[in-house]
C-alpha cells in the first residue's frame, strides 16, 4: 500500500480506498461520478460506504465489515456478543493479518477513516505509521479487503 497524503478539499475514506486498489485519488473519484463536496442538509456530502465498496467491486474486489463490539439487540439495549478482550483480540487479529480501512470518530467527533495494511495504518492526514489507535480515536467498525469469489 502506497501512503497518500490527502489534498483541502479531499475526503478520507476515498483516500484509504485509493491507496488500498493503488489507484489514482482523482481516477477513482471519476469513477463514482461526483466530488463528495457537493452540500446536503448544509453539510459536505463525502461518500457512502456503497461507493466505495462499488469501487472495489470495479476492481474485483470486495469489503466486508468486521464490527469491534457486535452485539444483539437495539442500541437502547445491545448484548454483546463476545467478551471485551475477545472482541478485541479478534479485531486485532484482522487489523494485523488483512487490508482495509478502519471507520473511527476522532477526538472532536469527527467521522474519519484510515487505512491499514498487515499491521501499519495509513493515515491519510498525515502518512504510514503504527500506534495505539485506542488512544488516538474510538473505532466504529473495519471494512477488510476480500477478494471477490
Amino acid at each position: 500500500m502506497q501512503s497518500y497524503k490527502m489534498k483541502p478539499g479531499e475526503n478520507c475514506h476515498l483516500a484509504c480506498a485509493a491507496m488500498l486498489l493503488d489507484v489514482d485519488y482523482y481516477k477513482l473519484r471519476d469513477t463514482i461520478g461526483h466530488t463528495g463536496n457537493e452540500l446536503l442538509g448544509g453539510k459536505r456530502r463525502g461518500f457512502h460506504n456503497q461507493e466505495i465498496i462499488d469501487c472495489f467491486v470495479y476492481y474485483g474486489l470486495m469489503l466486508s465489515p468486521i464490527e469491534l463490539y457486535p452485539c444483539l439487540g437495539t442500541q437502547r439495549c445491545p448484548k454483546t456478543i463476545y467478551s471485551h478482550d475477545f472482541a478485541n483480540n479478534r479485531f486485532n487479529t484482522f487489523i494485523k493479518n488483512c487490508e482495509g480501512i478502519i471507520m473511527c470518530m476522532t477526538h472532536n467527533d469527527v467521522k474519519h477513516a484510515i487505512a491499514f495494511d498487515h499491521g501499519d495504518y495509513c493515515d491519510p492526514r498525515y502518512g504510514v505509521y503504527q500506534y495505539n489507535m485506542s488512544e488516538d480515536v474510538r473505532i466504529l467498525e473495519a471494512w477488510v479487503v476480500t477478494e471477490m469469489i
